[in-house]
């Protein structure tokens, strides 16, 4: 009998479940596998596996989940998860309604039920309570607007591709565009930072603060900082496209008319903008350093908002710092990757290159804050 049937033969041994101790399934079924794909008998390939078991499993993982979300990716462009919002349908009214070939909605459809995020029962699919929650837009823990900015990140893959060698940054990513897909941006970042900056409230102290301004991505901090602050009021500038969604983002987060101070249109050069009143107890900047980092736009921004604050104000930026020995943290290099795609020629920032810039404007007290277990890193500097 060859080696191949005798493999053959071991894989078609079958032990009754109920024989079988549960602890013992899994070390027997990885040992079936190693001897049905010839694994055990090719030392060498099973050696390698098993020193670099680690990134290896990492990789599978990633590759695996790359393709959970595309597929989560397809079914929120194709509008499914909106479609199901009203109740559950069948495969051939979701294409026609997502304008879907029939095939493609039901191999779609099956993935998505795979995954947990529909459910089916008599030829009709159905949300399941997760995606209900946390797939359809509206609910503020939706993952919608993550979905929306990793769509439009997919979908410029091969400008980003480019942009590494050139510098450029990918049309629809243009936060200066307002034919981009800002609104992505938009979202995310204030879902993101409206998780983010009640960690970083909780691990810094701030002075009392009366005022301050924030942009456009930083509706929802202006939440948090006006919830911990019951008698400060806030400004709002950005560039005009991205003014216009301040209104609406504020009704999101719950800001009330009368703790604003003021909005006003901003040219995105901040050394010919005027920031409102120019007196504030807080600056609040959300990734400035990657912007048009040719004209160092963001140590642009730094100098300015170092000028509008009172002494004894505060600055916090919204920046991924790199430590400046060992390998960055996995989850903060994950979020650096939307920092490359959206800025390739974006500076490499470290912990002692932040703490330097920001000392040279004539900070004092630069500290790194890392929030979300590490995850992402405010800058606060104080004057």
């Amino acid at each position: 009998m060859s080696a191949w049937d005798r493999r053959r033969s071991l894989s078609r041994l079958a032990f009754p479940r109920a024989l079988v101790p549960a602890p013992v399934r899994k070390p027997l079924g990885l040992l079936r596998t190693l001897w049905t794909t010839g694994l055990l008998s090719e030392p060498e390939v099973l050696a390698s596996q098993l020193r670099h078991r680690a990134p290896l499993t990492r990789t599978h993982k990633a590759l695996f989940h790359h393709r959970y979300a595309t597929a989560l990716l397809l079914g929120h462009e194709a509008g499914l998860f909106e479609a199901l919002r009203d109740g559950p349908r069948s495969a051939e009214e979701l294409a026609a309604r997502c304008d879907l070939l029939p095939r493609a909605a039901e191999q779609l459809l099956r993935i998505l039920e795979a995954q947990g995020a529909l459910s089916r029962a008599a030829g009709r699919y159905a949300l399941t309570p997760f995606a209900a929650l946390y797939l359809v837009p509206g609910d503020p823990r939706s993952m919608a607007p993550m979905l929306d900015l990793m769509a439009a990140q997919a979908a410029a893959f091969s400008e980003a591709r480019a942009g590494l060698r050139t510098g450029e940054v990918p049309a629809d990513l243009d936060i200066f565009s307002e034919g981009g897909r800002h609104l992505a941006f938009l979202d995310a970042v204030n879902a993101y930072l409206y998780r983010a900056t009640s960690d970083l409230l909780h691990r810094i102290d701030l002075p009392p603060i009366g005022s301050f301004i924030v942009g456009s991505m930083g509706v929802s901090f202006s939440a948090r900082l006006l919830a911990r602050f019951p008698r400060a009021r806030v400004t709002y500038g950005c560039l005009p496209h991205l003014m216009r969604e301040v209104p609406r983002l504020r009704d999101t987060y719950g800001v009330p008319e009368d703790r604003v101070e003021g909005s006003h249109d901003h040219g995105g050069d901040p050394r010919a903008d005027r920031w409102g009143s120019e007196d504030f107890d807080l600056v609040f900047l959300t990734k400035k350093m990657i912007l048009d980092p040719q004209n160092r736009v963001g140590e642009a921004f730094a100098a300015k908002a170092f000028e509008v604050i009172r002494p004894g104000g505060v600055a916090i930026f919204w920046e991924a710092v790199h430590p400046d020995a060992g390998p960055t943290p996995l989850s903060r290099a994950m979020e650096v990757v939307m920092d490359l795609i959206a800025s390739p020629a974006g500076p490499v920032q470290t912990e002692s290159s932040v703490t330097a810039l920001l000392g040279g404007i004539g900070y004092r007290d630069v500290t790194v804050v890392p929030c979300l277990e590490g995850q992402t890193t405010f800058v606060v500097a104080r004057r």
